[in-house]
């Protein structure tokens, strides 16, 4: 294994989560104990980046526990769009510690709540005893035109029966809901092209190729402010403490994708704040506030240098 791998396999979470952070909220949630579903998981090399597993790799995870959990709970002839119509409204990272390419993984899940129309998944990644990621998903139950509609009684009284009570779900902080709808509001842009691979069996672009855009979204704003994206550098490893995304409208293939991305609320001593959103012919489609720590190679936080927090400044979100 190169220096570089061993390096960025060795980051550690800052020492301190920012306050409403999981790991502080509920520490039960960081139990193998908490969960009544576990799956184990291979881990392909096109989830590694660097010797641990990458944001998106972990957010495929995500979604295929989501979706296995749904089908334990439901199943097999319950499962899917014939009987009942669901979408996920938002899906929530935190990272805990770093996921080794080389170790098991197992991925858990549950019902952490039911609301009228809502219910959450709580999510969690172990490597043995060792908790390395939390996830949180709010799906959203729909009609035939695809509009919010109350969950029906038989679906709901199974959600209901599944619900963990040590499975307190992420704080919900909705920090996206003051996030601009203009695409001009945001000082960073950049346009993909969408991909017939990044839709799925319903047509639209899939939840993790969602969070794929958010991501390459993060990493050239990155490279645009730092001129890299590794851990070696004056500006420090860039790491995703906590990543909430909000999915707001549908997109399709092969209309580009715009992502946009700008800073707000505090930049601190080590971290900031970044607001992002996804835009398609000319519809605000997603939204995310991703909390960044800035690490050294050896994974304590580092000091924002005086040009970096001067280019973040100048980065901020417009009006």
């Amino acid at each position: 294994m190169s220096d570089t791998l061993l390096r960025r396999s060795e980051l550690a979470p800052p020492a301190e989560p920012r306050p409403g952070q999981l790991l502080v909220r509920n520490p039960q949630r960081l139990l193998r104990s908490s969960y009544p579903y576990f799956w184990p998981f291979p881990i392909r090399w096109s989830d590694v980046e660097n010797g641990i597993v990458s944001r998106v790799g972990m957010a495929q995870f995500y979604e295929d526990t989501r979706t296995r959990v749904a089908r334990a709970i439901l199943g097999d002839d319950n499962f899917g769009f014939d009987k009942w119509k669901g979408l996920l409204r938002a899906i929530t990272f935190e990272h805990v510690s770093p996921a080794q390419h080389d170790l098991p993984i197992e991925m858990a899940g549950t019902i952490g709540a039911v609301g009228r129309s809502s219910h959450t998944f709580a999510l969690a990644a172990f490597q043995g005893e060792r908790c390395v990621s939390l996830g949180r998903a709010v799906g959203v139950t729909v009609d035939d035109e695809m509009h919010a509609a109350p969950t029906p009684p038989e679906l709901r009284l199974l959600l209901l029966s599944q619900v963990w009570p040590h499975a307190d779900t992420l704080p919900v902080s909705h920090g996206d809901a003051d996030l601009p709808h203009d695409v001009h509001a945001y000082p960073f842009v950049e346009e993909y092209a969408t991909r017939f691979s990044d839709t799925d069996a319903v047509g639209h672009v899939n939840n993790v190729a969602v969070t794929r855009y958010h991501d390459n979204g993060l990493m050239a704003f990155q490279a645009a402010q730092t001129g890299r994206v590794t851990v070696h550098g004056d500006a420090g490893y860039w790491h995703v403490a906590r990543h909430e995304i909000s999915m707001l409208g549908e997109s399709f293939y092969p209309a580009p994708m715009r992502v946009c991305v700008g800073v707000t609320g505090e930049i601190g001593p080590t971290h900031f704040t970044l607001a992002q959103a996804l835009f398609q012919e000319g519809r605000c489609t997603g939204r995310s506030i991703a909390e960044i720590s800035v690490l050294d190679a050896s994974g304590k936080p580092r000091v924002l240098s005086a040009a970096l927090r001067n280019r973040l400044e100048r980065n901020r979100l417009v009006g």
